[in-house]
């Protein structure tokens, strides 16, 4: 699957997807950091998955769902990266 983080995940998470045979990119390997509206774009154009920690994609007139892209809010701050991590396990 086709996964990108968030800026405000963290890297440990990335690890975790790419050894579970995942292809997973992170924000901020792509770009020194994207505009939600530009994150939301990229991830529709060429993801399955989005994996967040911003309450801003909780907005659906502006982050509408699509049938091709899934989007994981996870609540748990990047200052507890084991947390992320066992909570996607």
């Amino acid at each position: 699957m086709r996964i990108l983080l968030d800026e405000n995940v963290a890297w440990i998470v990335l690890d975790f997807l790419v050894s579970a045979g995942h292809q997973a990119d992170h924000v901020k390997s792509l770009s020194g950091g994207l505009k939600n509206g530009a994150v939301y774009a990229k991830a529709k154009e060429s993801y399955e998955l989005f994996i967040t920690n911003d309450r801003d994609f909780f907005n659906p007139k502006d982050f509408p769902p699509t049938k091709q892209l899934g989007i994981v809010f996870l609540r748990i701050k990047m200052s507890f990266p084991g947390k992320q991590v066992e909570a996607l396990r």
